[in-house]
């Protein structure tokens, strides 16, 4: 039932797929993310492993954000990335399923540690414009 939740507005073509690949990272997880404590306030001090960067969906580099850190965060970006609003569902319904992705990964791989990396982490992620029953 989950999951057909999920999926539903893809389903009935409620969420639209379509977008303009750009180059993202692909895996944009805390621990690619380096800071700058020393500094008044921190801020990022850059961003390392693109191993598995290339042209995509840049849904899926704010649902790896949103999954992390929420969609509060995610929507302070706004000013500096024109068309946020335009993603954010994509990037809403990618984040729901990051958890499962990461488990079909796990099973695949046979690697218990691939099972539960990313289960079960809080989010904020805001109702969907798609949601009408909210």
């Amino acid at each position: 039932a989950w999951m057909a939740d999920l999926f539903a507005p893809v389903r009935d073509g409620r969420l639209e797929m379509r977008f303009a690949p750009v180059l993202i990272h692909n895996d944009l997880a805390p621990y690619h993310i380096l800071m700058a404590p020393e500094v008044t306030p921190p801020h990022i001090a850059g961003v390392i492993d693109f191993g598995v960067a290339g042209v995509g969906d840049p849904a899926a580099d704010f649902a790896t954000l949103i999954s992390t850190y929420g969609e509060a965060f995610v929507q302070r970006m706004a000013p500096w990335y024109p068309g946020l609003d335009a993603l954010l569902d994509r990037a809403r319904l990618r984040a729901g399923y990051l958890e499962l992705e990461w488990v079909l990964k796990g099973l695949a791989s046979n690697d218990p540690a691939w099972y539960t990396v990313h289960i079960g982490r809080a989010r904020d992620m805001q109702v969907t414009k798609l949601d009408t029953s909210q």
